[in-house]
């Protein structure tokens, strides 16, 4: 033990400055390791806190009768533990010209209702006082888009009851009737649904107080909400609780039931998007850190024939030399681990990233002891098991180069793998990369290889994975909008008035109907599509099977087959107007996002005729949808269809999932960086060690007549080798990996799967991968041409 504690001392001393080197090292990249590893986990648990933290509700129920007895009802449910019922007054910015509801939405809570649903999450400010009319909170985005911040006032105008009708029915409500007032912005708030927000989100921009509806109940339009409930088991009462209402309300074909799940998981399936990619990070991170720390001990413990001599001189074995090793690094072990817990403790701040990052209710620092704990103990353990393979490997080459007089059969310095005729460079330079050789002379060849292989493998996935996600967003039929422009429609009779209008315009190549509705399928409330073509193709974008030829089929969203588990060929319930339906599902489809309560794969879609049936005709909603034929202006062409129709016209709204997956779109490419790291550090390793502990047969080769410039392009060769193992077995199966990655996720989301090659981007990396490999292999080219044949070859007899 003193000898082992005396030549760790030394050591110490001796090369304090490559300990220091090695604990900065380990921290820093333990440091990126333990953040990815506990932002993921906070990810994971970030939406359902921010809930929790909220007292968000988990269902809604609108009927289309506000009768205060079933209301009264509904609440003493037992599975309710807290209701409220919000009101929607019709008031806007003063002469800002937006149509309320759909362009401008305002919120408020009648005070004798007020309980814990819903709390806002204030982000800066405070709430309005519940007995001041004039004060308001604000969510973030209106705060943006008005320029608005603490303190300032708000002009509104209103709509008089009277409007009430008109704004429902024909829209022509003319100028808006009601009394103007104002109010000062106490507070910008936040809450869960606001997390998946989109253009197509109906979102309040506005919080009003109780003391506004007690003033201006009786001069403002006000929308009943219906009622918001949390419910004592969550989701998991949500069956039990439609049931009863609808037992309550059986008479009620309009009735909306709509679980909190709706956004909730559209939320919750972004996350967990971003946790696998954050994980996988990790795990790239993990595989760098210990391929640049297993390098760098490597290099730092070689041990020459003369350190040996004098080791076992003092009488220590191979054993006691490697505990001696091992002890020698313990301080950049545990130092390291130490260092990596502080620095990942200080970069939580930065975690987590994207739509969790928007839920999160506790950003900032955060220490998770399991991750910093268990990293602690992991990060110092790897460590100092490298150093233990280090200096084992070590200690096996010095002793076999001291020990070892004749040449053996792994001394020869390449056998012939390549065409005797090939130049000498060339032929010498792939035998250095195929060959590993034996003992003093070995070198790591088959991780070099390996490390190119997933280095090509992470970039060309990535790349896949990117391409497929950019040609989706540019192509919106993928991801169910097979238009170019739908006119927003109203109840009654102006979208065939519409349609009648356009139906001999030549700029437009399909025109069709598509009329919404909300449909019992199985036990959830869901929207129902009926598609109506007037000429052209105007259909929905089927993912499986075919569309629907009868009033008997139906073709529903990816996530809504899930949720029932059912397949093409399967049928399900449809329920309307006091009797069940049985469809058969004769596909799947991507579904428009229209409104909140869309979703890219929650919905039906069945025969007009059907949906009439399931459905009151008063309840539907009629679009127009439009595709431009070639050469058509789109932008003209929806500024003259919003002038034709007197209605909102809108192109592709991006689902929710796919804009959060957006966001995100930069952590493929760490990952991708992640392991080119890896790729690169193992060619430099593998060529460093080549010219390192192949010097001696580099002086033979000087001898026997090899000049500078052949011995360089040798080593040139040897890295080239590498990339070219990398991209022939790398390009596959990074366009494998990246392919069903991208499916499983297109698969999750419910839209189109089909993958994108980006052919000139493989001849990009091809080239890049060549570059780079001959730049790492530039400085030991350098040393690969000043090997001098007569000190080499002396030192090594």
């Amino acid at each position: 033990m003193g000898a082992i504690r005396y030549t760790a001392a030394r050591e110490l001393r001796r090369s304090w400055r490559t300990v220091v080197a090695l604990t900065v090292l380990v921290g820093v990249g333990g440091a990126v390791l333990l953040t990815l590893v506990a932002g993921a986990r906070r990810a994971d648990t970030s939406y359902q806190r921010f809930r929790d933290q909220t007292l968000a509700a988990d269902v809604s129920v609108a009927p289309s009768e506000f009768d205060a007895e079933a209301f009264d009802a509904i609440e003493r449910l037992p599975q309710v533990a807290a209701s409220t019922r919000p009101a929607f007054p019709f008031v806007v910015p003063a002469d800002s010209g937006l149509y309320p509801f759909l362009d401008f939405l305002a919120y408020a809570q009648p005070q004798e209702r007020v309980s814990p649903v819903d709390i806002p999450r204030v982000l800066e400010g405070r709430l309005p006082q519940s007995d001041r009319a004039d004060e308001i909170a604000i969510i973030e985005r209106f705060a943006d888009e008005a320029g608005l911040t603490i303190g300032d006032r708000v002009n509104f105008e209103s709509y008089g009851p009277d409007q009430f009708e008109d704004l429902f029915g024909t829209g022509d409500v003319g100028a808006p009737g009601g009394p103007r007032m104002s109010a000062i912005v106490t507070g910008i708030i936040d809450a869960p649904d606001f997390v998946s927000e989109r253009e197509a989100n109906f979102l309040p921009r506005v919080f009003l107080t109780p003391a506004f509806l007690d003033e201006f109940e009786e001069s403002v339009a006000i929308y009943p909400g219906g009622i918001t409930a949390r419910l004592r088991n969550g989701e998991r009462d949500v069956a039990a609780f439609t049931r009863a209402v609808r037992a309550l309300l059986p008479d009620d074909r309009a009735l909306e039931i709509q679980p909190s799940s709706d956004v909730s998981r559209r939320i919750a399936e972004s996350i967990r998007v971003l946790v696998v990619v954050l994980v996988l990070c990790a795990a790239s991170a993990a595989v760098a850190l210990l391929v640049a720390i297993g390098f760098a001990m490597s290099r730092h413990l070689s041990r020459s024939p003369t350190d040996v001599l004098i080791m076992r001189s003092l009488g220590m074995t191979a054993r006691g030399r490697m505990g001696a090793s091992v002890t020698a690094m313990l301080p950049a072990a545990v130092g390291g681990a130490a260092l990596s817990v502080v620095l990942a403790f200080a970069a939580s701040t930065l975690m987590p990233v994207g739509i969790a990052r928007d839920a999160d209710p506790d950003l900032g620092l955060s220490f998770d002891p399991l991750v910093l704990g268990v990293g602690f103990l992991a990060v110092a353990l790897s460590v100092t098991g490298l150093a233990a393979v280090s200096a084992w490997r070590s200690g096996r080459f010095a002793a076999r180069i001291e020990a070892t007089d004749a040449p053996s059969r792994g001394r020869r310095p390449f056998r012939r793998v390549t065409p005797i005729a090939a130049p000498v460079a060339r032929s010498l330079g792939l035998r250095m990369a195929l060959e590993p050789g034996r003992g003093a002379t070995a070198v790591p060849v088959r991780s070099a290889a390996l490390g190119a292989v997933l280095g090509v493998i992470g970039v060309v996935g990535t790349m896949v994975f990117a391409a497929s996600l950019s040609a989706t967003i540019d192509r919106p039929f993928r991801f169910g909008f097979p238009w170019d422009a739908v006119v927003a429609g109203f109840e009654g009779d102006r979208a065939d008035e519409l349609v009648d209008a356009l139906d001999d315009d030549r700029r437009i190549r399909a025109l069709g109907i598509l009329d919404t509705g909300v449909a019992v399928v199985g036990t959830r409330d869901v929207n129902a599509y009926a598609f109506e073509t007037v000429h052209g193709r105007t259909g929905p974008m089927m993912l499986e099977g075919r569309p629907i030829h009868g009033d008997d089929e139906v073709v529903l969203g990816a996530g809504t087959a899930r949720e029932l588990g059912v397949g093409v060929g399967d049928e399900v319930t449809v329920r309307g107007d006091e009797q069940r339906h049985r469809l058969e599902v004769v596909g799947l489809a991507a579904l428009p996002v229209l409104d909140d309560r869309s979703g890219v794969d929650i919905g039906a879609i069945m025969s007009p005729r059907r949906l009439r049936s399931v459905a009151p005709d008063d309840s539907l909603n009629h679009d127009v949808l439009v595709r431009w034929a070639s050469g058509v202006d789109a932008a003209a062409g929806m500024r003259r269809l919003e002038r034709t129709s007197d209605s909102e016209v809108f192109s592709a709204r991006l689902p929710a999932e796919l804009a959060n997956l957006e966001r995100v779109r930069a952590l493929p490419w760490a990952l991708a960086a992640l392991l080119a790291v890896v790729a690169l550090l193992a060619i430099v390793h593998a060529v460093v060690s080549t010219v390192r502990r192949r010097r001696r047969d580099l002086a033979v080769l000087r001898t026997l007549g090899l000049v500078d410039r052949q011995l360089s392009a040798l080593v040139r060769w040897q890295a080239s080798a590498f990339a070219a193992i990398g991209l022939v077995f790398g390009i596959p199966l990074g366009l494998v990996a990246g392919r069903v990655v991208w499916h499983q996720v297109a698969a999750g989301i419910g839209i189109d799967a089909t993958a994108t090659t980006p052919a000139p981007a493989l001849l990009l990396i091809a080239v890049v991968a060549f570059v780079v490999a001959l730049v790492a292999a530039a400085v030991p080219a350098y040393h690969a041409r000043h090997v001098h044949p007569a000190t080499t070859l002396a030192v090594n007899d």
